[in-house]
């Protein structure tokens, strides 16, 4: 993936600005200040509460469903791109 700034990229996990984070909790084991630090950034998202139910696409990923862990409700997220944390 050559310029992550011009994709929309999903995080499993945890990961750097620019993308989604998908986390299956309400809290990160990570450092608070690295936490606090993603979460002043415009360009990190977080979906808590939640996980990754399915992939879609051919060649490449285009979109997840993303599973909300307390309500139940899914939805489908277009992505140009996953990792796995």
């Amino acid at each position: 993936m050559p310029d992550r700034n011009h994709y929309n990229t999903i995080i499993i996990g945890a990961g750097p600005a620019g993308l989604t984070v998908v986390h299956q909790f309400d809290k990160f084991q990570a450092y608070e200040h690295a936490i606090e630090e993603a979460r002043s950034n415009s360009k990190v998202n977080f979906i808590l509460d939640s996980t990754i139910t399915a992939f879609h696409g051919n060649e490449s990923i285009t979109s997840v469903d993303i599973k909300n862990l307390k309500s139940g409700e899914s939805h489908e997220f277009k992505t140009d791109g996953a990792y796995s944390i």
